[in-house]
This record gives structure tokens, sequence and C-alpha cells, in this order.
């Protein structure tokens, strides 16, 4: 029996060893037992941002706050133990030499800020790739439409900007480093004239050989049969995201390092790198680090190839979601609480007194050991067997009694940290052209959904979070549900308003700000919208809400009192449970703010039907002066009592939406003669690259884009004028989907 009781315990304080936790207290001496506050917990946060003078400074820093790996079974072991705001549509306004007049873009957040995208047209060109292939296409007229020229890549590309002739493509790629002839390294007095020693160069500039790359190619088409290369850039690290302002792009990527060897992100120009990058600037903050984020920004002046970029490298714990003004560039990322940590210091409170006074000396000397000796990771080793020998010596009634203490104590600390379960971190990077300037750091309650969650109005940041379900053994059920709220802060990141604790039990599936209001949808289930005054910065109001069945994912502004929403329509079974059913669409009157009405509404397919658009509103087509609205979709259709549909349909709709009612007005196939018919899809991808994953206009022609087509539609009858293979082999572009996985929500 005592043996069974002791085990849990002893399980606990194995788990120590793997621990991971930035800025982790168990090395620290604790409070004593009788105090109920948590060392460091909440973290004082000083929003002062520094600047590495070394890189012998950076890798130090990263060496004393590293991190031990993580035990993701301690849980277990626990209980074991017992604006210019939006821009409304995509319509250009400067076609190409003999392009059309009228051509929609991309459908953007906001009007001025241009977003990548995998399709881009000039009102006469279409640029897209298939592959590692570039096409550019001459588009209109659709009757003659025919690949121009093609640019062979050595990489998958991932999205595009055009800007007049720049068109720019990135992607991701893994690339050995090259040795680099011109580097300090090959040529010490390059060194001695940049004064940097050369033993340190050699240490920078040698990255994991196997790193990820992500590249960057600018091409000048003054020739669209011959286009040249102007610049060629590759950044170490993963692409996080990007935006094209006034010729300017500001591109985002993020390399996370787990040692101090070799940390900083490299920049390689024509696949060199130069000495003048290798110790850019980078800063850091005061604060707790859960890992090592370099994240870099850097703007690149397209048009302009013998522009130097000019960028700034931030260490951060994360990067997530980001939102781009004109002005400003505000990236988050979501912090949460570190309950392994408390159970474990609160553990180390409860037991280390009771040991002896020869143990707690022991543990005294392990922990002054210098770290160059004994790892940190050693330390925890031997602290936890000196608590495991006092442990296993415990009578049965003696473990129970410890288990109960520390739970309570544990519950008496949660109730004064709440608000720290779940936080977002903001970083706010003012951005003037060329230049980057680092302004403020902020935290607000709760977690960001995507970039829509997110707006500047007058100054003011708005931001719209959930603050998710907690689950854990040591806080209230009462207190655990999740909850919804929204933050408005001043330029300062200062917090001037706010709404909190809206539609518990649910969490956000879609937000819009528009001017002075912000319209919120949330979900468990019925569908909530919510309208929400913000005239006044400092006192946020709900002005109304509508309860209807279904959920949107994406919330767009047909004009300033009407909103399209998509998502998915819902039913209830005998049981109580909530069924997703065929994708939605939804017009919402909101011209009376104290009563919104949802005006029309049009569901198609059953279970299982999907579209791109309601996780890419790049994929969403709208023109309200066209009345057209244009998405793609993979429907399925019920047979019998089956409670998943067979896959019916594969390609675009197409609605006339006249700010009353959604009326369908066709279909374009782009399911290769049928040949789809019998696959499943996810997220709206089928099997088979014929999924639609944009579409556009010029003039009055469709185009839809597939992986394997471009095809091209009269807009008044949707009549076929033209299709283009952009690709001959079938190639699945997503895993198989298991309709196991989708039908209920569970929340």
């Amino acid at each position: 029996m005592k043996t069974k009781k002791v085990f849990s315990i002893l399980f606990l304080m194995a788990a120590i060893v793997s621990l991971s936790g930035c800025s982790l207290n168990i090395f620290k001496k604790n409070n004593p037992p009788d105090q109920n506050q948590v060392k460091d917990i909440p973290p004082v946060v000083n929003d002062k941002i520094k600047k590495f003078a070394t890189i012998d400074e950076l890798k130090k820093f990263i060496k004393e706050n590293q991190a031990v790996p993580a035990a993701n079974d301690l849980f277990s072991a626990r209980e074991g133990m017992m604006n210019k705001t939006v821009a409304e549509d995509s319509a250009g306004s400067a076609p190409a030499n003999g392009g059309g007049a009228d051509f929609s873009k991309t459908n953007i957040q906001i009007e001025g800020v241009d977003e990548a995208d995998i399709i881009k047209t000039d009102g006469k060109y279409i640029y897209t790739f298939s592959n590692q292939k570039l096409n550019i296409i001459e588009a209109f007229p659709a009757e003659g439409a025919k690949i121009v020229s093609t640019i062979e890549l050595d990489a998958q590309p991932q999205n595009l900007y055009l800007d007049g002739n720049a068109l720019v493509v990135f992607g991701q790629k893994y690339s050995p480093i090259k040795p680099l002839s011109n580097s300090p390294v090959s040529n010490p007095e390059t060194a001695v004239e940049n004064k940097m020693n050369i033993g340190m160069i050699r240490e920078m500039i040698l990255p994991n050989p196997q790193s990820t790359f992500t590249f960057l190619k600018v091409y000048d088409l003054s020739d669209k049969q011959s286009p040249k290369l102007s610049r060629d850039l590759a950044f170490e690290g993963n692409y996080s995201d990007s935006r094209l302002i006034d010729g300017y792009l500001y591109f985002v990527t993020s390399k996370y390092s787990y040692s101090d060897d070799n940390p900083l992100p490299i920049i390689m120009r024509n696949g060199e790198v130069s000495a003048a990058d290798q110790m850019p600037s980078v800063f850091y903050f005061d604060i707790p680090y859960n890992s090592f984020n370099f994240t870099t920004v850097t703007a690149i002046n397209i048009k302009d190839s013998n522009q130097k970029e000019s960028g700034q490298t931030y260490l951060l714990s994360s990067q997530q979601n980001m939102f781009v003004s004109e002005n400003n560039i505000y990236i988050t990322y979501t912090k949460n609480f570190d309950e392994n940590k408390v159970v474990l210091e609160t553990t180390r409170e409860m037991v280390e007194p009771k040991i002896s006074v020869k143990d707690q000396e022991k543990i005294k000397k392990i922990e002054a050991a210098d770290e160059e000796v004994i790892s940190k990771e050693e330390k925890l080793n031997k602290i936890n067997i000196v608590l495991s020998q006092y442990l296993a010596s415990l009578a049965p009634a003696d473990v129970e009694k410890i288990n109960q203490e520390i739970t309570n104590k544990i519950k008496e600390k949660y109730k004064n940290l709440a608000d720290e379960l779940e936080k977002t971190s903001i970083h706010k990077i003012s951005i003037n052209k060329e230049k980057i300037e680092y302004k403020n750091f902020a935290e607000v309650k709760g977690q960001v959904l995507n970039q829509f969650s997110m707006d500047e109005s007058d100054g003011f940041f708005r931001i719209a979070t959930t603050r998710n379900r907690v689950w854990s053994q040591f806080v209230d059920e009462k207190e655990a549900d999740s909850s919804n709220n929204l933050f408005i802060l001043d330029e300062n990141l200062k917090q001037v308003g706010a709404l909190e604790g809206l539609a518990k039990g649910e969490r956000i599936y879609s937000v819009r700000f528009m001017g002075k209001r912000a319209y919120m949808v949330t979900f468990k289930q019925t569908d909530p919208l919510f309208v929400i005054d913000l005239a006044i910065p400092t006192d946020p109001k709900v002005l109304g809400e509508l309860k209807i069945p279904g959920f949107s994912n994406y919330l767009h502004l047909y004009d300033e009192n009407t909103l399209i929403g998509i998502g998915k329509e819902t039913t209830e079974d005998p049981s109580g449970r909530v069924l997703t059913g065929g994708l939605k669409i939804s017009l919402f009157d909101v011209t009376k703010a104290d009563q919104p009405i949802e005006l029309d509404k049009y569901v198609a397919g059953d279970m299982g039907s999907d579209s791109v658009a309601l996780y890419d509103h790049k994929a969403f087509l709208f023109s309200k002066e066209k009345q057209l609205l244009v998405l793609p979709v993979s429907l399925t259709e019920k047979t019998n009592d089956q409670s998943w549909g067979k896959f019916v349909f594969g390609g675009a709709m197409v609605f006339m939406v006249d700010g009353k009612k959604i009326t369908l007005k066709g279909k374009i196939d782009h399911s290769d003669n049928g040949k789809a018919g019998n696959v499943e899809s996810l997220n709206g991808y089928s099997y088979y690259d014929n999924t639609v994953k944009r579409s556009l206009y010029i003039d009055e022609t469709l185009y839809t884009l597939s992986g394997k087509y471009l095809n091209m539609n009269n807009l008044k009858d949707l009549k076929q004028i033209n299709s283009l293979e952009i690709k001959s082999e079938e190639q699945g572009v997503q895993p198989k989907y298991n309709p196991e996985m989708d039908g209920e929500i569970v929340y």
C-alpha cells in the first residue's frame, strides 16, 4: 500500500527532470509555505526594448535562459499523485495596355495595404504558378488566352505580389550553405576593416546546413515574354507574413533557435552572405521567454533594385498573427500560462522544508554549481534524487496529506492568476518606406483568431480575443468556461477601453471592424452576431445581437449597413449534439444596430461540404457594382439516412447579391468531366488538383483557377469561353479526409 501511494509522488518528481519553462524558478529560493504568492508570477513586463551589442552577448542570453525539454505527461503524473478601414471590394483601376478596363484584385483587409496571393492580374495578364513554374498568361481577351512565358524555379513558390512591372514571387526551400567567396572568412582584411573578429564571423556564417530558407525573387516585367530577375534574396527561417504598401514590401520571417549555436538568421543575396549582414540589429525585451523566435522584418523597395533592403530582428517567444495598417505592423502571439511550473514550484515549497538540514544544504550546493560544469537538467536530476529519497520514506497517510496540501495551495494561487492563464502579446512596429522602428509592447487577455480580429482606427488599436476554456483540476468549473473580449489600446498600447466576458461558453468564429463599429460572431449551439459600438474608445458597448442557427467563419462588408457572412449551417440531433451541415451564405442587415436581422440565406450541400474561402479570405470574390459573389466549393449530398454526404460537385458557385437577396446564378465545374466525383475533400480541397482555389474577373469574363486549369466563362450567362491546362499530371493537394472527424462541433 505504501509503495503504491509513494509511487505517484516519485513519478511527479521524475517529471521535474524534463520540465521546461522559461525562467524556471525551481533553482531559486521559494516563498515559505505560509505565503500564497507564486514567485515571478504573474511576470513583471518591462516594455523597454534592448539591443544585443555582440554575438557573444546574444549567445550568453540564450544560454542563460535556455529551457529544459518539456514534459508532456506532467499532468497525468500530478493526477496520479492525487481606417480607410476596409477594402470593400477588389476593383482595379489601372489596366495594362490592351487590358480590360475593369478587373478584380486580391480581397484584402485594409485599403492600400496589399496582401500576397497565388494569382495576380493587371487586367490583361494573369500571373500564377503550378509546381515550380511561374506562368505569365496573356488572359484578355479570353478567346485568345495563352501562356506567353514560363519561369522555372528551383523550389515551390508560395505567393505573389504585383506592382506595375514588378512581380514578386516567394516560397520555402531547404538549401545547403555555399562557401562564401566574398566573406571575411576568406578575406581577413575585410574583417579588420569592419572591426569584426574573424573567429566570431566564422561562427556566425555557418548555420545549420539543413536550415529552411524563404526565397524571394523580384522580376522586371517590362518584357512579358522575357522577364528579368532584378533581385534575388533568401532569408534563413520560415515565411510568416507580408504586406505591400506604396512599392515597399514588408516581409516577415521567423527562425526558432533551440540552442546558442549560430542563432542569428542570415540573409543571402544572389546566393552569398555579405559581412554587413552578420550582426544585424537584434532587439530583445526583459520578459520571460518560452522559446526563442528570431522574427525579422525587412523592407524591400521592389521597384528599385539598387536600393538595399533594410530590416530589424526581434527576439520574441513566438509569432502567430499579424495585422498591418498603412503605418504600423502589429505582431501577436499567444502566451499560455505554465501550469507545470506552478505545480513543480508548489511541490518544492511543500516538500523541501520537510527534508533534513543536511539535504537542504546539499540542494543549495547543487544550485550554486557553475552551469558550465553541471547543466540545468543535471541539477534537476540531483535535486530530484534528494527529494525522492525523502518522499519514499514517508508513510501512506503522510503522502496523502502532502498531496492534499499541494492541491489546496495551487488552488489558492490560481484564484489570483485568472487573468494570466492565456494572454496575447502584442508588438507594435512603425513602418514608413524603408524605415522600421519598434514602438511598444502590450498584453491582453485571451487568444486572437486571425488578422480580422485586429484593427487600427484614429490611432487606436482594437483587438478581439477568446479566453479559451481552462482544462485544469485547480480551477473551479464556473470559472473555467470560455468567454470573449474586445480591447481598445491607444497609440502607446495602453488599454483605454474593454468589453469582457461576452458569450460565455462560446468562442469567436469571425470578427470584422468597420469605422466605429465591430461585428463579432461567436458560436456553440447558435450563432450570435454581436454589433458593438466603438465610437467612444473608452466606453465600447454592445448595441445588439442576433441568434440564429449556424455560424459565419468570414464576414465581408457589403455596405455600411449590410454584411455578408459565409460559414456552415448547423442542426441539433435528438441527443442535443450540434452537427455541422452544408455551406451557408448569409446577408445581415445592421441598419438598426440594436435589432440586426438576417435578410436572406443560401445553404449549399450537406454535411461535409466545404469552401476554401471559409479559411482563406483571398478565395472570396465580391463586387458590389457587378452584384457578384463567387465562392470555390466542394459539395456533398446525403443519400438515405447517411450522416455524411457523397461528393457531388467541385468547382465555383456564382451568386447574384443585390443587398436584399442571394440568388444562385450558376456553377462552374472543374471536376474534369466527373473524374473527381468519387473523392472526398478536406477544407474545400479534393484529391485531384481540380479544386477551385481562386477566381477573378476582367471586364465581363470570369476566370477560375484550380491546380490543373484556368477556366474562362462569360459573366452574363456563365458559358465557357476558353480553358487553359496549366498542369497535366494529377496530384493530390491534401491528405485523405476522415468524415468521422467532422459533423459534430466538439467544444
